[in-house]
């Protein structure tokens, strides 16, 4: 079982607050 992070997101949205690490992508700026 790998790292995951539990987001503190918006009630409001419906997506699941645990995100594994293996699934998260840097975030590329698109500048």
């Amino acid at each position: 079982m790998g790292l995951a992070y539990t987001l503190n997101l918006p009630k409001k949205m419906r997506t699941h607050p645990v995100f594994y690490v293996g699934l998260l992508k840097p975030y590329q700026d698109p500048a």
